[in-house]
């Protein structure tokens, strides 16, 4: 594919995911002089400065390796910034409090970032409320609630958090999957899902931000009552937890240390949460942080 026909296709398909993300903003080519001149120009909802896309960048990455289609998508992701999100979100109307979801962050890596936000904590992670919308076309939007908004909405972040706690559609989103179900097709796991320990996945429907569905506990009640027993929660990323029934010490280690090994291979990531396992009392409907199981530190040979 020449770098006209690229042109083409590429700026035909960032405005076909604008469709389908719900904005009635669509996207145009713009020519330059130079090849590194070409753009694409955003129009439509009454807005007159939505910032241009370079075609150029996004083609040198098809140069590179990426599809065309993966370019645009990339491009159409990368340019909802906070500023863009908002004027996404109120262009589509979805930019109220019920919109808004309850996400965890790792304060650790986080620290800096969450001095300048409203949050409140659950054990060692930072509760965060956030704006999300996910399309149909994958395309997601989350905006941080910020003081300001808070103040525009009248609301103070107890409230809101309250508020997004009881909203029936976030109650609804909240999904407990078996974890074989999500395992690929062709995994080694296949056909031996009796074998498995009853390992659920607790998230929500896009799997985006869904750590932190653990906080509904009119879900974790009903998790609870499947499993039998209290609940041990090991925290994948941002976006899952892993559910299982509460393991006799020796069980709660081997966890603990397989979790230490997996972020330990993820250092820094942005996806990871924390390095410690919680505990679902069903009886008494509190989490509790297990904080004091020892890790094991593998010997290295000379």
């Amino acid at each position: 594919m020449d770098y006209e026909e690229f042109i083409k296709y590429f700026t035909h398909e960032i405005s076909y995911n604008l469709k389908l993300l719900g904005v009635t903003w669509r996207a145009s080519p713009f020519i330059g002089e130079e090849p590194e001149g070409a753009m694409v120009v955003i129009r439509g909802g009454g807005h007159v400065d939505l910032p241009p896309i370079s075609i150029y960048e996004y083609y040198q990455r098809f140069l590179q390796g990426a599809p065309w289609g993966v370019a645009a998508r990339e491009a159409t992701q990368e340019f909802f910034d906070d500023r863009m999100t908002r004027c996404a979100l109120e262009d589509m109307r979805v930019f109220s409090p019920d919109m808004v979801i309850p996400t965890f962050a790792n304060v650790k890596e986080n620290a800096d970032w969450l001095e300048q936000i409203p949050h409140s904590m659950f054990e060692n992670l930072a509760i965060v409320l956030q704006v999300v919308y996910q399309s149909l076309g994958g395309i997601n939007l989350n905006l941080i609630v910020t003081d300001d908004i808070l103040e525009e909405w009248e609301l103070s972040f107890d409230e809101l958090y309250q508020k997004s706690l009881d909203n029936p559609r976030n109650i609804e989103s909240v999904q407990m999957v078996e974890l074989y179900k999500l395992l690929d097709e062709t995994a080694i796991y296949e056909g031996e899902e009796k074998k498995l320990p009853p390992f659920y996945v607790v998230t929500n429907t896009g799997q985006h931000l869904g750590a932190a569905s653990i906080l509904y506990k009119e879900r974790m009640r009903e998790l609870a009552d499947t499993l039998g027993n209290d609940i041990l929660l090991v925290p994948i990323s941002i976006d899952q937890f892993l559910a299982m029934p509460l393991l006799d010490s020796g069980g709660v280690r081997c966890i603990a240390n397989a979790l230490h090994d997996s972020n330990g291979t993820v250092a820094k990531s942005e996806m990871s949460l924390s390095e410690n396992l919680y505990h679902f009392n069903c009886r008494t409907e509190q989490f509790r942080m297990i904080s004091d199981v020892p890790k094991e530190t593998k010997k290295r040979g000379r």
